[in-house]
């Protein structure tokens, strides 16, 4: 895999002191331990060595850290008068090992300089030891068996003991205060990218190591923004697995919820799904919700699959719906190899009763008057959301295809009654309201993407990079809905009202956006010489169609038929056309100092021109509308970006 990466976040992460026993009290004395790891022949520094620290009784692991860019280290928080044994290695080299203890009363102890031998004299002189952590090219690995959990401690509990990993109350890791963008199983997203269910479902014991990298956030830009991931590799026996959750309850007022989820996995598929029935005002916004109930620890704290109680009413919800995905590589990943099949699918069905009584008591300067209002409400739900998407994505080039539909259809049903009376005159009036309404409505798009990265040449050259974003939108909207109010007055008759209208709507609506980028193109301006900036360039072209056709009648009481509002009775056809192109002029200029801070100054400057077309097309002749004009749009910025190494960070308790 091919990363922009900063090993200096990475080191940062384990540059000081890192604790790895929570169970250590702080009553027990503490002290330090320090040296400088060197090459024992050529005696030059080795940076990011691992510096292990056990106890020499048994063997098992109190703390470990990285050496810095001078090959230092110094770990504080290390208990004194224990025998102790230090483990030192460094890729290349054979391991070294000190067995040594902190005085009690310096509570400080130099190891001085550690000579770290080449290679190994014979294969039988091997024996392969795993550091907790260590520095593999430009990724940060964590030895998954160097620390010792509970036998039913999943990733969750793993990940807490990392230094400089927090999971927030929210779900959102981080690490070293920076958050990380996606959390993968073997460099794949793990059933949709669902966190919870790679942390809260797999065994502690199935994990061989933790990676923890930063790739480009844009590779496309000249300006490098970085993005952190962590990769959680597998061991071979455990590449393959299932797990599952079926819940039932019950409660008073014959409220019931149950659940059911089952998922398996494989090197090649994932396939989830999930159902739910329940009467408690519960429902998943996503499939990912509803899969995540199914998680080994239910209970995450998010919100996103809990009863709503500041919903009115009761709510019976029936949901499904499943996950898949397929890869067609072996040892595929999501960054330069993949070739992929996944897709989602949710059926709701959903039922809102609503039942309100209302009493109100107005104190008049004689007597009093009393409303009583009686209202009922149903809403029927019955929606499906379908994803697919086909990608291919390779160190030169990335394609995908992804369709997504969308279909709904809703009812709604309501009545109210209010009747008012006063102490001094009876009965006062009869309000009465009915309406009922149908909504119908589909979506379809289709997002279709490719880029073609550039390729490095000696000299600083490289082809041409090209991004291409298409998109296409297709809706429909069919809705009735009728209103009927009933007034009437016992003291008055004239002031009898009744009203009764229907309206009958329809809108369909398409689109097609085409998003395009080319760059570097200095090297094409100017012969193929490399100018001093950064020339890219872009297009965005927008094309819509909307169509409206409303139809509105009032009930004619006298000839008990409806008849056409002609007011508000409109069809209408709108277009509309955008293109922007654009040509942009960057610079990046940046600095770093290995295990000390990285720093970029950054100038951009954009020459931007607008055009658009509207045309309103409709029977009432003042929207009858035709705009046409373009504005030049010039903007430019200038940003610093300064990273110092955080150098006090301890592992996390």
């Amino acid at each position: 895999m091919k990363y922009i990466l900063f090993i200096p976040f990475l080191l940062g992460i384990l540059l000081l002191q890192t604790t790895s026993h929570a169970q250590q009290k702080d009553t027990i004395p503490l002290g330090t331990l320090h040296g400088n790891v060197m090459d024992s022949v050529y005696d030059y520094v080795l940076p990011s060595a691992t510096i292990a620290v056990y106890k020499a009784a048994d063997s098992s692991l109190i703390t470990f850290q990285l050496t810095d860019g001078f090959g230092d280290f110094r770990i504080a928080k290390v208990p004194v008068n224990l025998p102790l044994k230090v483990v030192v290695s460094f890729m290349g080299y054979k391991s070294a090992v000190i067995y040594t203890k902190i005085p009690a009363d310096t509570k400080d102890k130099d190891l001085k300089k550690i000579n770290m031998e080449r290679g190994a004299h014979t294969l039988k002189d091997v024996v392969v030891t795993r550091p907790p952590v260590e520095l593999n090219g430009d990724t940060l690995e964590f030895n998954a068996d160097a620390f010792k959990l509970d036998s039913n401690a999943v990733i969750e509990d793993l990940f807490k003991r990392l230094p400089g990993v927090t999971i927030w109350g929210d779900g959102v890791i981080t690490v070293n205060g920076r958050p990380v963008n996606k959390v993968l199983i073997d460099g794949k997203e793990f059933f949709g990218g669902s966190v919870n269910m790679a942390l809260q479902n797999i065994p502690k014991q199935a994990v061989d190591k933790i990676q923890v990298y930063q790739h480009e956030k844009d590779p496309s830009s000249p300006v490098r923004d970085s993005i952190t991931d962590i990769n959680i590799k597998l061991k071979k026996e455990w590449k393959m697995g299932k797990f599952g959750k079926v819940a039932a309850g019950g409660g008073t007022d014959g409220r019931y919820e149950s659940d059911v989820m089952f998922s398996l996995f494989n090197k090649h598929t994932q396939f989830a799904v999930a159902g739910a029935l329940n009467n408690i005002n519960k429902s998943a916004g996503s499939i990912s919700s509803l899969i995540d109930n199914g998680s080994y620890k239910t209970f995450s704290g998010l919100a996103s699959y809990r009863p709503n109680f500041n919903s009115s009413g009761v709510q019976q919800t029936k949901s499904g719906g499943f996950i898949l995905r397929h890869d067609f590589n072996d040892g595929a990943n999501d960054y330069d190899n993949k070739h992929a099949i996944e897709g989602n699918a949710k059926y709701d069905d959903l039922t809102t009763h609503v039942n309100s009584t209302r009493n109100q008591i107005t104190l008049l300067e004689q007597g009093q008057q009393v409303s009583n209002s009686n209202s009922r409400n149903i809403n029927w739900v019955k929606r499906l959301d379908g994803n697919g998407k086909y990608e291919r994505r390779a160190q030169s080039y990335e394609f995908s295809l992804a369709p997504t539909v969308n279909f709904s259809n809703m009812r709604n049903q309501s009545s109210s009654k209010t009747n008012t009376s006063s102490s001094s005159a009876g009965d006062v009036s009869q309000n009465v309201n009915e309406s009922f309404g149908t909504n119908d409505s589909k979506q379809a798009d289709v997002n279709l993407h490719f880029m073609k990265r550039p390729v490095y040449k000696p000299g600083g050259k490289s082809t041409l990079m090209t991004t291409q974003d298409y998109r296409f939108q297709s809706s429909s909207n069919d809705a009735i809905n009728n209103s009927v109010t009933n007034f009437h007055s016992f003291l008055d008759n004239k002031q009898d009202n009744y009203y009764n209208r229907r309206y009958d709507t329809h809108k369909n609506a398409m689109s097609h956006n085409l998003d395009s980028k080319f760059g570097d193109l200095s090297q094409l301006l100017k012969k193929g010489k490399l100018l001093p900036v950064s020339v890219y360039a872009y297009n965005y072209i927008s094309v819509s169609t909307e169509r409206n056709n409303a139809a509105v009648q009032d009930y004619d009481t006298a000839h008990k038929t409806y008849t056409a509002n002609s007011y508000l009775t409109n069809k209408s056809d709108l277009l509309q056309v955008k293109e922007m192109p654009a040509l942009e002029f960057s610079k990046s200029i940046s600095r770093n100092f290995v295990n000390r801070y990285y720093r970029s100054l950054n100038f951009s400057f954009v020459l931007k021109e607008e055009f658009f077309y509207m045309q309103n097309s409709s029977e009432k002749s003042f929207q009858n509308i035709s705009r046409r004009y373009n504005n030049f749009i010039p903007h430019g910025s200038i940003s610093y970006n300064n990273y110092l190494i955080d150098r006090s960070l301890p592992m996390q308790r």
